[in-house]
């Protein structure tokens, strides 16, 4: 059985380092990140961050669309 280790920061908002296909969390961003595949960078793939930009992309659009519902009225 493989064990997962992954980073965490509580003060940093992105990883400093991270090797190739290193996992690793930001609590300060709620960010979820991984190494790159040439190793000198990172790449943001999910957290509560991009949760909360779903939930509000979706909340703006079901308002419009209950909107546009009412004012254009039914055939």
């Amino acid at each position: 059985m493989a064990l997962i280790q992954i980073k965490t920061s509580l003060a940093n908002s992105t990883p400093t380092t991270l090797e190739i296909g290193e996992p690793a969390y930001s609590y300060n961003s709620n960010t979820l990140f991984i190494g790159t595949a040439n190793g000198d960078g990172y790449i943001m793939i999910g957290g509560q961050a991009y949760l909360d930009k779903i939930n509000s992309a979706y909340a703006a659009a079901n308002a419009s669309s209950n909107l546009t519902n009412i004012v254009g009225g039914f055939f």
